[in-house]
């Protein structure tokens, strides 16, 4: 009642005190016609403890306010050899979908009925129809449709309607075991929609046939599409469908978003799908899926997605949910080695330091040719195969930490750093490629941040288990086996879990559009393309940039062991990563501001970034000014202890900044193009040059440099990369890339084509290598070499007549030739004659 008081005051500026006098003129005639149904309705107004006006108004909402309250769904009847479908979306308000409720009536001397509806509403399922004209003499629909579901059979249910008839536009497709009827009607008359020669009718929110004297105002713009399109989808069902395949193929659709068969609530739509109901009436079973969720838009003309900043649909086929499962796979493996290294330096233990950064220089030297060659190695495997072989290696590398725990021998943690190498190339190549290159442009911000604040939860995980472990501890000891055995076990299952992941060509936007087409390419084209990646300038110019962004891991870590007690460090590792995750959701605000260009959001994502780490490591610089390596600490810091206060605030405000760089540099990269081909070699180039850092960073760390002196050449290093960033930000950052050459293989969304105007995909509205600008480029190619063909005839055919008109030509010269004989021969005969005569 509270729904519909508010639609009546917005829509009619009506208040309920006017609806319930104008119901209660419906009563005499309820009375004296229907008078079962008029003590129906009092009872429920009893049960409810509401007045009899207040249920009479719900059932009679359409008649009160002409089309007031009409919503939009797609019915369908289907008869087959085997089984006899009525199936309808039923479109509504989403507001209203918490009074929606399924009961079971049952009646003496009548069908028992089992029927999802309105609270207080007595009859429902059918097909809104605006057209003016309303009779208080004749069914009010709602009553008429409840007429139907007491009836024994379609005649039956068609007859009694007949004898009363409907005070309103509207339609119902009444069926039963045999076959069905489309009852189109108005407040004067009923139209009849018999079923086509496949024994189907379907019907939307318009008349399908001339009703004599009445205009049909199609109120529903998309009515039209929506039963052309349940027709053509009809088409791929097998001819004696199941319930699953109606719904999968038809009432799933998604075409037209929002205005689809399947509807999403807009400002332009107004309702969505609430529920979808299909019944066998051979079989007398109906099923019911409310709320559907689709797999997969099946139409390349959806509307638009992620309307109002709401999160993107959560498909597995979608883009996003896509990314989420990237981020997760990288959060269990990466995370959980960056909370090892914060650990101090991986094992944790004062004798195996050494041996850490020695493996861990390993890794990322191997790491910076995996990473800067593994986009050649993604584009030919795809991003399942490659992220679940990358995740795996981690799990042997935590398995060789644990063997040097335990047994101390070397062999193993080295061949783990150069199988972790090639792994980690491999995880951070897919994840990197998936949040820059499955996002439309718009999206790109929470793209990266979901990804990245997902690999610090993995990392939080890692820290919050040893936290728990070792909350009683106060010494350096190694981290337990316990934790390894945790570890292990969750790397394994996010391993396996990357088999989840799909290539983008198999991949829908919330819009309908793919995510980018897919086009094989042999190992050495890849490597060519690899190759072509580093003649890029532009990405040049941020190497200085890529080179810290995880130097920050070894020198906190080492400064973190040679600092701070084992339960300590465990606590700043784990607050690190925790306090990551807010502060990149609100990077994403900015970085995703609809309000701004492109040009100021990144730029001021930068400076967000840039003024905390500036000054998070002229801090540390001050800080280990004096530190001694050489010199063991016998007493390390506690968390207990009184300086620890601002060690905890120093090292979340470095951590936290140069965690946060990662997403400002994911940023400008993605900025640079859509390609997918293109980005999986960009971002195997920042990982690759990123593990080249920290390898370095690990060697001159296992030297036992001075802390300042480590400290001092990253801080250079990122003081570079801040200045490369703010020139590119500010002269090379355009708004989109979309409309741009050399895109190749990238999609442009449908609602962006919408918002240009672009209508029938011209070429130029595309990347070069977009799946329509290739449709185009090849039927331009088709048109070409047809025309091509048209000329070689033209000029086969005017060298068949030159050869003609030579050779008669020819043939003239011989005639003439002999005639000139014969003549001579003539005149010679003739003078031999009369000499002779």
């Amino acid at each position: 009642m509270k729904f519909y008081a508010g639609l009546f005051k917005v829509n009619a500026r009506m208040d309920w005190s006017q609806v319930q006098e104008l119901a209660l003129s419906f009563e005499p005639v309820m009375r004296r016609k229907w008078p079962e149904y008029l003590d129906e309705m009092r009872g429920i107004a009893l049960g409810a403890g509401v007045d009899l006006a207040d249920i009479v108004a719900l059932n009679v909402r359409t008649e009160i306010n002409f089309g007031l309250f009409s919503d939009g769904c797609t019915a369908l009847a289907w008869r087959t050899e085997r089984s006899s479908f009525l199936a309808q979306n039923w479109d509504w308000m989403e507001e209203q979908k918490q009074n929606l409720i399924t009961m079971t009536i049952e009646q003496r001397g009548k069908p028992t009925i089992k029927m999802v509806t309105e609270a207080g509403i007595i009859g429902v399922c059918l097909n809104a129809i605006k057209v003016k004209g309303m009779d208080p003499t004749r069914m009010p629909c709602h009553l008429g449709l409840r007429l139907v579901l007491e009836s024994e059979s379609r005649e039956d249910a068609v007859s009694k309607l007949e004898k009363y008839g409907v005070a309103s536009s509207c339609h119902m497709l009444v069926a039963d075991a045999v076959g069905a009827i489309g009852l189109e009607w108005s407040s004067v008359e009923v139209q009849k929609i018999t079923a086509n020669a496949s024994n189907q009718i379907f019907h939307s929110n318009h008349y399908f046939v001339k009703h004599p004297g009445l205009q049909d105002i199609n109120w529903l713009k998309d009515s039209d599409f929506r039963v052309r399109r349940i027709e053509e989808l009809s088409r791929t069902c097998p001819e004696e469908p199941t319930m699953d395949d109606l719904v999968d193929k038809i009432f799933k659709d998604e075409c037209n978003y929002p205005a689809a068969i399947c509807r999403t609530q807009t400002p332009e739509t107004g309702s969505a799908t609430l529920f979808n109901i299909i019944m066998d009436l051979s079989k007398k079973y109906a099923k019911v899926s409310a709320q559907i969720e689709f797999d997969e838009p099946s139409c390349p003309q959806a509307g638009m997605a992620m309307l109002g900043g709401r999160l993107p649909k959560l498909r597995y086929h979608g883009p996003y949910v896509q990314n989420f499962i990237c981020g997760i796979c990288v959060g269990f493996s990466a995370g959980i080695y960056v909370a090892l290294n914060l650990l101090g330096a991986g094992g944790g233990r004062a004798s195996s330091a050494q041996m850490t950064q020695i493996v861990n220089a390993t890794l990322c030297s191997v790491w910076f040719f995996s990473a800067s060659f593994g986009g050649s190695i993604l584009n030919l495997l795809g991003p399942g195969i490659t992220m679940c072989i990358g995740v795996l290696c981690y799990v042997v590398y935590v398995g060789a930490l644990w063997y040097f725990d335990a047994v101390g021998q070397l062999g193993y943690p080295i061949a783990s750093g150069v199988i972790i190498g090639i792994g980690a190339g491999m995880v951070f190549v897919t994840s990197g490629y998936i949040q820059t290159s499955y996002p439309e442009e718009r999206e790109k911000g929470l793209y990266i941040t979901t990804q990245l604040n997902l690999e610090a939860l993995g990392s939080v995980i890692g820290g919050i288990i040893p936290v728990i472990i070792n909350r009683n501890s106060a010494t350096t000891a190694g981290v337990p086996h316990s934790v390894y055995i945790a570890f292990i076990s969750i790397m394994t299952c996010a391993g396996f879990s990357a088999l989840l992941l799909l290539p983008p060509h198999k991949l829908r936007r919330d819009d309908g559009s793919i995510v980018a087409v897919d086009k094989a390419r042999g190992p050495w084209e890849e490597l060519r393309a690899n190759l072509l990646v580093f003649t890029d300038w532009k990405l040049l110019l941020m190497v200085p940039a890529f080179l810290p962004a995880e130097c920050f891991l070894v020198f906190t870590g080492s400064v973190n062991s040679y600092h701070n007690d084992l339960r300590a460090r465990c606590l700043l590792a784990f607050m690190a990563q925790l306090l990551q995750i807010p502060c990149g959701l609100g990077l994403q605000v900015i970085l995703d501001c609809k309000a701004w260009s492109r040009r100021k959001r990144g730029l001021i994502g930068l400076t967000a970034v840039v003024v905390p780490l500036v000054a998070a490591w002229l801090w540390q610089l001050i800080r280990v000014r004096d530190y001694n390596r050489h010199q063991t600490r016998t007493n390390p810091t506690d968390w207990s202890d009184g300086e620890f206060g601002w060690i905890f605030v120093l090292f979340m405000l470095t951590s936290i900044s140069c965690n946060l760089w990662h997403y400002v540099v994911t940023y400008y990269i993605g900025a640079l193009t859509n390609s997918p081909v293109k980005l999986a070699h960009y971002m195997g180039v920042f990982r690759g040059f990123m593990g080249a850092g920290e390898a370095i960073c690990f060697g001159i760390d296992s030297l036992k440099i001075p802390f300042i002196d480590e400290a001092g050449g990253i801080f250079a290093f990122f003081l570079a990369g801040i200045f490369a960033f703010y020139y590119l930000g500010w002269f090379h950052i355009d708004d989109s890339n979309y409309f741009k050459d050399g895109e190749d293989w990238a999609i442009v969304p449908n609602h962006i084509l919408q918002e240009k105007g672009i209508e029938g995909q011209p070429e130029e509205a595309f990347g070069a290598g977009s799946m329509q600008g290739q449709r185009l480029a090849e039927e331009e190619e088709e048109e070409e070499e047809e025309e091509e063909e048209e000329e070689e005839e033209e000029e086969e055919e005017e060298e068949e007549e030159e050869e003609e008109e030579e050779e008669e030509e020819e043939e003239e010269e011989r005639v003439d030739d002999s005639l000139g004989s014969c003549l001579l021969f003539s005149q010679g005969w003739l003078a031999y004659y009369t000499t002779a005569a």
